[in-house]
Protein backbone atom coordinates (compact mmCIF):
# COMPACT_ATOMS: atom_id res chain seq x y z
CA UNK A 1 0.00 0.00 0.00
CA UNK A 2 1.47 3.26 -0.69
CA UNK A 3 1.56 5.82 1.97
CA UNK A 4 0.20 9.52 0.95
CA UNK A 5 2.72 12.06 0.37
CA UNK A 6 2.14 13.92 3.88
CA UNK A 7 1.92 11.43 5.90
CA UNK A 8 5.45 9.85 4.88
CA UNK A 9 6.82 13.32 5.13
CA UNK A 10 6.04 13.33 8.88
CA UNK A 11 7.14 10.12 9.41
CA UNK A 12 9.71 10.68 7.94
CA UNK A 13 10.85 13.76 10.15
CA UNK A 14 9.48 11.71 13.21
CA UNK A 15 12.11 9.21 12.42
CA UNK A 16 14.54 12.01 11.95
CA UNK A 17 14.39 13.39 15.20
CA UNK A 18 14.23 9.74 16.92
CA UNK A 19 10.58 9.63 17.51
CA UNK A 20 9.91 11.47 20.51
CA UNK A 21 7.17 13.63 21.50
CA UNK A 22 9.76 16.60 21.71
CA UNK A 23 10.37 17.72 18.22
CA UNK A 24 11.42 21.14 18.97
CA UNK A 25 14.38 21.23 16.43
CA UNK A 26 11.83 20.02 13.80
CA UNK A 27 11.87 22.18 10.99
CA UNK A 28 8.82 24.52 9.52
CA UNK A 29 6.49 23.43 7.33
CA UNK A 30 6.98 25.17 3.64
CA UNK A 31 5.56 28.72 3.59
CA UNK A 32 2.86 27.06 0.66
CA UNK A 33 1.91 24.13 3.36
CA UNK A 34 0.75 26.89 5.45
CA UNK A 35 -3.22 26.95 6.27
CA UNK A 36 -4.56 30.20 6.22
CA UNK A 37 -5.91 31.61 9.08
CA UNK A 38 -9.96 31.22 9.82
CA UNK A 39 -11.18 34.75 11.39
CA UNK A 40 -14.03 32.23 12.85
CA UNK A 41 -11.87 30.30 14.11
CA UNK A 42 -9.58 32.69 15.89
CA UNK A 43 -12.68 34.25 17.59
CA UNK A 44 -14.39 30.95 18.62
CA UNK A 45 -10.73 30.31 20.48
CA UNK A 46 -10.77 33.31 21.80
CA UNK A 47 -14.41 33.33 23.39
CA UNK A 48 -13.58 29.89 24.83
CA UNK A 49 -10.35 31.18 26.35
CA UNK A 50 -12.54 34.22 28.19
CA UNK A 51 -15.12 31.90 29.56
CA UNK A 52 -12.26 29.69 30.93
CA UNK A 53 -10.42 32.46 32.66
CA UNK A 54 -13.78 34.11 34.02
CA UNK A 55 -14.65 30.56 35.40
CA UNK A 56 -11.44 30.14 36.82
CA UNK A 57 -10.60 33.43 38.24
CA UNK A 58 -13.88 32.80 40.42
CA UNK A 59 -13.22 29.65 41.48
CA UNK A 60 -9.17 30.86 42.60
CA UNK A 61 -10.95 34.32 44.37
CA UNK A 62 -12.42 31.21 46.87
CA UNK A 63 -9.29 29.07 47.11
CA UNK A 64 -6.67 31.68 47.35
CA UNK A 65 -7.52 32.88 50.64
CA UNK A 66 -7.22 30.02 52.92
CA UNK A 67 -5.38 31.81 55.95
CA UNK A 68 -8.88 34.09 55.71
CA UNK A 69 -11.18 31.11 55.94
CA UNK A 70 -8.90 29.32 58.59
CA UNK A 71 -9.36 32.25 60.70
CA UNK A 72 -13.30 32.77 59.63
CA UNK A 73 -14.18 29.17 60.53
CA UNK A 74 -12.12 28.35 63.16
CA UNK A 75 -15.03 27.78 65.76
CA UNK A 76 -17.33 26.39 63.55
CA UNK A 77 -17.70 22.50 62.85
CA UNK A 78 -16.73 23.45 58.81
CA UNK A 79 -12.92 24.13 59.97
CA UNK A 80 -11.55 20.78 58.79
CA UNK A 81 -13.88 20.83 55.86
CA UNK A 82 -14.03 24.40 54.72
CA UNK A 83 -12.35 23.77 51.47
CA UNK A 84 -14.36 20.67 50.31
CA UNK A 85 -17.48 22.94 51.73
CA UNK A 86 -16.53 25.95 49.22
CA UNK A 87 -15.71 24.23 46.48
CA UNK A 88 -18.74 22.12 46.40
CA UNK A 89 -21.01 24.73 46.80
CA UNK A 90 -19.48 26.97 44.17
CA UNK A 91 -19.41 23.47 41.41
CA UNK A 92 -23.41 22.98 42.44
CA UNK A 93 -24.45 26.69 41.86
CA UNK A 94 -22.41 26.60 38.64
CA UNK A 95 -23.74 23.54 37.72
CA UNK A 96 -27.65 24.79 38.47
CA UNK A 97 -26.63 28.20 36.83
CA UNK A 98 -25.56 26.45 33.55
CA UNK A 99 -28.80 24.69 33.36
CA UNK A 100 -30.88 27.42 34.23
CA UNK A 101 -29.79 28.98 31.29
CA UNK A 102 -29.73 26.15 29.14
CA UNK A 103 -33.68 25.94 29.93
CA UNK A 104 -33.52 29.82 29.24
CA UNK A 105 -31.98 29.57 25.84
CA UNK A 106 -34.83 27.93 24.25
CA UNK A 107 -37.60 30.28 25.93
CA UNK A 108 -35.82 33.62 25.41
CA UNK A 109 -35.59 34.85 21.47
CA UNK A 110 -32.37 35.15 20.11
CA UNK A 111 -32.85 38.86 18.84
CA UNK A 112 -33.89 39.75 22.95
CA UNK A 113 -30.46 37.96 24.08
CA UNK A 114 -28.54 40.23 21.34
CA UNK A 115 -29.72 43.29 21.98
CA UNK A 116 -30.36 42.65 25.84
Amino acid sequence: AAVPRARSQSIRTLLAHGGGSDMTAAEPPPAGDEAPQDPAGVLVLLVLGLQGMGTLFAFNTIITPLKYYELRFAASPFSSSFESMLSITFNAVALASIVAFQRLQHVIRLRTTIFA
